[in-house]
Formats: C-alpha cells, sequence, structure tokens
C-alpha cells in the first residue's frame, strides 16, 4: 500500500478513535453505559493494534460491561486487557494500564468485595504511583479516591479521612479537569460519612468545601460533582430542618439553570428543581433522599456517585 494511503488510514483512525473518546466521555458523564459500551466496541475496531486507543478502548469495554452488570464478560475483559497491556513501558500506554487496573479496582467495589478493591489499588500504586508522568495524575487521583471509597466502606473511618486528606495534599492544586473531578468526588466522601455518622452539621461544612473549590471551575467534570454537592448539602439543610435556607439554595440552583448550561450540569440540578416544589409544598422528606433514619438512601440523587475516568 502507498505510504500516502497508509498515512490517511491512520488519520481517518485517529480522527475515529477521538471521537469515540468523547462519545465515551459524554457517556459516562450521563452514565448511559450502553452508549459507553458501543463506543468502546467502536474505538476498538477504529484503533491500531497495541496502541493507545486501542488499550484505551478496552479498558473501557470492560468497565461498561460491568457497570451494565455482566460481571463475568467484565471479569474476562479486564483480565484480557492487563494480560494484552500489563507490560507496557511506553508512557501513554502507562497511563492506560493505570486507568485499566484502577477501572477493575472500582468494578470489585461496586460489587462490594471493597478489599479486593484497596488491594487493586495498592498494586497500581506499586506499579505507576511514583512515575512522575503528568499523564498518570488522572488515572492515579482516581485509583487514591476509589481507595477512599472502599476503605469508607469497611467501616474505617479514620483511615478513609487520611486518604481524603492525602488525595488534597497530592491533587488539590491540580488545574486536570479529570483530577479535579476526581479529587471533588474524594471530598465529597467525607461529607457521606458525616451523613451516615448523623453529623449534617459537618457534612454541609464539606460540602461546601466541594462547592467553594469547584463550583465556579471552568470546566464541566467538576462543575457537576460541585452541583451534586449542593444537593446533598440541600439535603443536610432538610434533615437539620433549616428548610428556609434549603429553599433559597435550591431556588439559586433552579434560576442559574438556562439554555447554555452543559448537560453533565443540567442533570445533576434535576434533582435539586425536584427538592425545589417539594420545599414549597412542605412534603420534604421524599423530595431529600434520605430515609427514616436520616441517611443518605443509596438511590437519592447525592449518593449515585463514580469516579469513573470523563
Amino acid at each position: 500500500m502507498r505510504r500516502w494511503m497508509v498515512a490517511l488510514l491512520l488519520v481517518a483512525g485517529s480522527a475515529a478513535a477521538g471521537e469515540n473518546r468523547f462519545v465515551l466521555r459524554n457517556a459516562e458523564l450521563a452514565n448511559n453505559w450502553p452508549a459507553a459500551l458501543e463506543a468502546a466496541e467502536a474505538m476498538a475496531k477504529a484503533a491500531p493494534a497495541s496502541s493507545a486507543d486501542s488499550a484505551h478502548a478496552s479498558w473501557r469495554r470492560a468497565e461498561a460491561l460491568g457497570h451494565l452488570g455482566r460481571h463475568e464478560d467484565a471479569a474476562a475483559a479486564f483480565a484480557a486487557f492487563e494480560e494484552a497491556h500489563g507490560g507496557a513501558q511506553d508512557p501513554a500506554m502507562r497511563a492506560e494500564l493505570a486507568w485499566g487496573l484502577t477501572a477493575r479496582g472500582e468494578w470489585l467495589g461496586n460489587r462490594e468485595q471493597f478489599l479486593q478493591a484497596i488491594q487493586q489499588v495498592d498494586a497500581v500504586l506499586a506499579r505507576v504511583g511514583d512515575a512522575g508522568d503528568p499523564r498518570l495524575d488522572p488515572p492515579l487521583s482516581r485509583a487514591m479516591g476509589m481507595r477512599v471509597a472502599a476503605i469508607g466502606k469497611t467501616g474505617d473511618v479514620a483511615g478513609a479521612m487520611r486518604g481524603i486528606e492525602a488525595v488534597e495534599a497530592r491533587y488539590g492544586s491540580s488545574s486536570n479537569p479529570q483530577v479535579q473531578r476526581h479529587v471533588a468526588l474524594t471530598m465529597m466522601v467525607r461529607g457521606f460519612m458525616q451523613v451516615d455518622a448523623k453529623d449534617d452539621t459537618a457534612a454541609i461544612r464539606s460540602f461546601d468545601r466541594v462547592i467553594d473549590r469547584y463550583g465556579s471551575a471552568k470546566a464541566v467534570e467538576p462543575q457537576q460533582v460541585a452541583m451534586i454537592a449542593r444537593t446533598a448539602k440541600i439535603s443536610s439543610l432538610v434533615a437539620l430542618k433549616r428548610n428556609a435556607e434549603a429553599k433559597a439554595i435550591a431556588r439559586a440552583v433552579v434560576e442559574s439553570i438556562g439554555d447554555g448550561t452543559p448537560e453533565p450540569i443540567r442533570e445533576a440540578a434535576a434533582p435539586i428543581a425536584v427538592m425545589l416544589i417539594a420545599l414549597e409544598l412542605n412534603d420534604v422528606g421524599g423530595a431529600a433522599g434520605r430515609g427514616a433514619n436520616g441517611a443518605v438512601e443509596p438511590g437519592s440523587p447525592p449518593a449515585r456517585l463514580s469516579l469513573s475516568a470523563p
């Protein structure tokens, strides 16, 4: 094949891979895992073998399968990914390796295999945690945040709090939108643990830290988490019977949403609109996403958080 034809095919493949990365990012932000799986499989077909795009498609496919509940397929896909890319030395490929191994840890955590999830993250940090490559900051910040969530789920609150502080110390000043998202999500864990401990006053302070740091961020990714923090804050205000404050925040959020608001922010704000209606009708119990004991329930908007890669 003539060289110019080879070059043209490579450019076309790169463009297709870039488009699928964009689709994957948006599908993940919207928790649209069927679309993410479709995009990952399309990306795998378009990407050259043994390339970073091929590795990205491989772990993304495994991640989507896990979120779709196809756990046997996900386990096989993660195993295939590590077998194919586990010895990566190229910096771009090492970044994809870190992403993929971290995604496997998150999948284990989502299945409530928390100790295995922690072990998986420890393995990631041992392999690439001290590499010093900025390309590794997004997957490593995700890994450290996911480790915090898993530790919290084991009941080791003090250990989780130390982990949150470590993430903030290492990545809190980052300007990378992916890293900012992961830091924000990790900071949210502090608030959720305080809610579980029935300390909503402390939880509000924790949610405010997320809002103050990322509420005016330039990128959509951290802004989305800040909007979720507002939802959680409103829920805690309601639990403390501070309904007037909750209503004022909810109304300000609803009024800020316009035609130009990015879809991920609009979706994150949707539960607040429901809360505002309920608050104005004085029906605060169901809208706040709280159970009888005042804790955020698993299906409520504030609890549906993921450290998945944007």
